[in-house]
């Protein structure tokens, strides 16, 4: 007998957490239960699924709540992660079937979009997740830096602990949120606060307002400097940032710097020698995040261009966006209205490539994400959303 429920408190110990650390930790190790008791405040302000065999647990996914920026409008949406089977039970689709069970959850508690970081992509591109660019990591030598010591740079730099500076770093975050494309939050970021081992360099205007943010670690001497958020709001906090690094000329030789798909550091100096990546799980970072639509009635409200399109909806896996809509733009913003007449097809991955973005709707065909489309409803499909690159940020 199979049943998939919600499990809390000490349950999430005893259930789920030793499946995802099969997983995706080192093992055997210690027991780690008085660890994880210690961090169970934390845990349940997710929700953690698990699918137990007869009585025995198999597979687990948790479910983080967070807000979305999808095209100027901020979104409730539902962060996947965790999603684990203990070997004696893969090969039986229960992967599939713990993650459809977060992905209705998800919808019962308001969620329009959901977002995860595969361990396959396929096998969520058949759940109706599609990717986002591969976010960019510039890999520089902080010599090739240090001209920028001799530059006044209005402002200054201020570092601590990112513990001491949380506060602040999580206000510049919910700044950033409205202005990037894709970005996420987690509601409670509490456990990051009391568990991440970064520094935090601010820097600061000369009237003390924060221009720029990096949160970073190093590794040891003479060994890499690891900066996972790199934000700033003008050209001065950009260069202080960057001076912060050259002060490190002598201590790595390596300075590694997360950045959106849409940033080019190589541009920013000459003779930096920059070596760009994307971000890997071979690197022991994480994979290329991807999303989906969980609720196609709510998608409303969003910034969109001039045009009207109808399309009938497909997805198997949340029945209640299948139908038939009106997608149409009213002063600036989505509206989303269902009707009797289809213009064309879509499949849930077609239209989440669509709203996110990155995609050219006249792919989709090919990509088995469409019917046939008219010339008149790809003009429409790419006046409404023009392209644009996504951002995820937050890790989970």
């Amino acid at each position: 007998m199979l049943e998939i429920k919600q499990v809390t408190g000490e349950d999430i110990i005893d259930f789920a957490l030793p499946i995802t650390h099969y997983a995706f930790n080192q093992s055997p190790q210690k027991d780690k239960r008085d660890e994880w008791l210690e961090w169970l405040p934390y845990l349940q302000t997710s929700y953690f699924a698990v699918l137990f065999e007869d009585g025995k647990p198999a597979a687990t996914a948790r479910n983080f709540n967070m807000q979305e920026n999808i095209r100027d409008k901020i979104y409730p949406m539902g962060g996947v992660a965790a999603v684990a089977v203990y070997p004696q039970y893969r090969r039986k689709g229960y992967a599939r079937q713990v993650v459809q069970h977060v992905m209705h959850q998800s919808y019962e508690e308001g969620h329009v979009f959901s977002t995860l970081y595969p361990f396959r992509e396929s096998f969520y591109e058949r759940l109706g997740y599609i990717g986002f660019p591969q976010v960019r990591m510039v890999v520089i030598d902080p010599r090739n830096l240090t001209g920028l010591l001799k530059r006044d740079i209005p402002g200054s730099v201020e570092v601590m602990h990112i513990k001491d500076g949380f506060d602040e770093y999580r206000a510049y975050e919910e700044k950033l949120l409205p202005q990037i494309h894709g970005m996420a939050l987690r509601d409670d970021e509490t456990s990051f606060k009391e568990r991440a081992q970064f520094w935090l360099a601010l820097a600061r205007d000369t009237g003390g307002d924060l221009i720029g943010m990096m949160v970073y670690k190093i590794e040891g001497y003479t060994k890499e400097l690891l900066a996972r958020r790199f934000f700033y709001s003008n050209s001065a906090g950009k260069y202080l940032l960057l001076q912060w690094l050259a002060r490190h000329a002598d201590q790595t030789y390596t300075a590694k710097i997360v950045t959106p798909p849409d940033v080019y550091i190589e541009t920013w100096l000459t003779d930096l020698n920059t070596d760009v990546k994307t971000q890997s799980l071979a690197e022991g970072y994480s994979s290329t995040p991807m999303g989906r639509i969980i609720d196609v009635e709510n998608v409303r409200g969003m910034t969109t261009g001039e045009g009207r399109f109808s399309a009938r909806i497909s997805d198997p896996y949340c029945d209640w966006n299948n139908g038939t809509f009106l997608f149409e733009t009213h002063d600036g913003q989505l509206t989303v209205s269902e009707t009797s007449n289809a213009q064309c097809e879509l499949t849930i991955q077609g239209l989440s490539a669509l709203v996110y973005g990155g995609y050219d709707p006249d792919d989709f065909v090919y990509r088995g994400w469409s019917g046939p489309i008219t010339d008149e409803v790809l003009h429409q499909m790419h006046s409404m959303f023009p392209n644009r690159l996504v951002f995820l940020h937050e890790e989970f």
